[in-house]
């Protein structure tokens, strides 16, 4: 049976003194965090060098990128990178990486400098846990949009989706909890994005995902096959873009 790595995690004190530090503009040291890290009880065995490297390679991809200077960042390479190295990353292949509070010790205890470089506003659901957080949603964009190992072209809806249209696909909850659903939207997009263009794509995207959102109310979208479910999602494409 595979050991599964279980990796620290920041609990709901630690967050909150993280938020409590953020609004004075002081990050304190990682030791500061020591009593409120934890791992899971059971399933595994605690492994901190993983995060370490886990935290250590984004580093490595932050640095590439710019990082500590924003002028001239590549935050989009950053991006995409970091998405595949997470998506691919056996860690998270386990029931680690629905755990905000795994996130949260990364971007908070690990990486807060780096999290700060991307997202300059300090705004905290970018260090929290969640579809916000710094890294989980470049997890979630991971595998939401991973064409799988035989594909020819196994991240190119990675590389095509821009980050207007990432967030408003894959940083809504009730449609990153669907694998199926947000990869779909994200074929949808990419094929109308190659007819009108990618200039008129943001304003089609957020009419396309409210209306949605809204059908997904009254429609239990996760329960159509496949063709029914693209055909859905192409028409609200096509109303949003009339």
């Amino acid at each position: 049976m595979k050991n599964v790595a279980l990796l620290p995690r920041l609990s709901d004190q630690g967050v909150a003194m993280f938020k409590n530090s953020l609004r004075n503009k002081e990050i304190p040291e990682a030791s500061f965090y020591a009593p409120y890290i934890w791992y899971a009880s059971s399933g595994g065995s605690p492994s901190p060098t993983k995060s370490n490297e886990i935290a250590d390679t984004i580093r490595e991809f932050a640095m590439a990128a710019g990082f500590p200077e924003s002028r001239g960042a590549k935050y989009a390479e950053f991006d995409q990178n970091v998405a595949v190295y997470l998506a691919t990353n056996e860690c998270f292949s386990s029931g680690e990486a629905l755990r905000n509070d795994v996130w949260a010790y990364l971007a908070v205890v690990k990486l807060p400098d780096v999290v700060k470089w991307r997202f300059p506003s300090d705004a905290s659901n970018r260090y929290l846990g969640g579809v916000k957080n710094a890294f989980q949603r470049l997890w979630i964009r991971g595998v939401a949009v991973d064409l799988g190992e035989e594909a020819p072209d196994r991240w190119k809806l990675l590389r095509a989706l821009t980050e207007d249209a990432s967030g408003q696909v894959l940083e809504r909850t009730s449609i990153a909890s669907d694998i199926r659903l947000a990869r779909n939207i994200a074929l949808v997009w990419l094929q109308v994005a190659d007819k009108l263009g990618r200039g008129r794509m943001e304003n089609v995207t957020r009419r396309a995902v409210k209306e949605l959102r809204l059908l997904n109310e009254v429609v239990d979208l996760s329960s159509l096959p496949d063709d029914e479910l693209l055909k859905r999602i192409i028409a609200l494409f096509i109303n949003a873009s009339n």
